[in-house]
């Protein structure tokens, strides 16, 4: 099974926060809604012959006391062949 890892930099998305929802000129059927810039963490997506899993894997940030656990802070699983959403 292909996994593939994606880190977050804390970094601050100024320009979406003042135009929030944000829509792509090349594809305005994609929207941002909502966003979080205020956690540490990567994305862990793994791909089956059936489901795309993502889950993004928060961690504590440098001013967290060092026995904060890392926890799944969102999820979602799609079923591609489909096209259904499943959570």
């Amino acid at each position: 099974m292909p996994i593939l890892y994606l880190a977050r930099m804390c970094t601050t998305i100024s320009v979406l926060r003042e135009r929030s929802p944000f829509r792509q000129k090349d594809d305005p059927e994609v929207v941002l809604e909502n966003y979080v810039d205020d956690t540490h963490g990567f994305m862990r997506v793994e791909i089956d012959d059936e489901t795309i899993t993502a889950r993004y894997i928060a961690v504590p940030r440098p001013h967290d006391p060092p026995e904060t656990p890392p926890r799944v802070a969102d999820l979602f699983q799609l079923q591609y062949k489909p096209n259904k959403l499943i959570r």
